[in-house]
């Protein structure tokens, strides 16, 4: 699957995106509410963070998740191509290629 993504900015995305949730066992409203501060790169190429609330945690406790090299790879490179004004991890693109501010669980209008 991540292989089978294009070299275009939703495939750099949607590769981060697959493996984090592949390393995290994380739903995709996990992933894409994941802000920029939750995720710590480490000294050994892996990736450690925090999911802050989930479904089965409705009183926000948290979980640490810890991620691959493959992840800690991905990531950096999709982090080198979003907008540095997104605070979140995953933001949208719309179909020009072209990232688009918001949330990327924000439905257009």
């Amino acid at each position: 699957m991540i292989a089978a993504q294009p070299n275009t900015l939703i495939g750099f995305r949607n590769r981060a995106l697959i493996s984090l949730g592949y390393d995290f066992l994380a739903r995709r409203s996990e992933l894409t509410g994941l802000m920029q501060g939750d995720l710590e790169f480490t000294d050994a190429g892996g990736l450690r963070g925090v999911i802050r609330r989930s479904k089965t945690d409705q009183f926000g406790e948290g979980r640490l998740v810890y991620g691959s090299k493959r992840s800690h790879d991905l990531l950096r490179k999709w982090l080198r191509r979003k907008p540095a004004s997104s605070r979140m991890v995953f933001c949208a693109i719309s179909h020009g290629d072209m990232p688009r501010q918001g949330h990327l669980r924000q439905k257009r209008k």
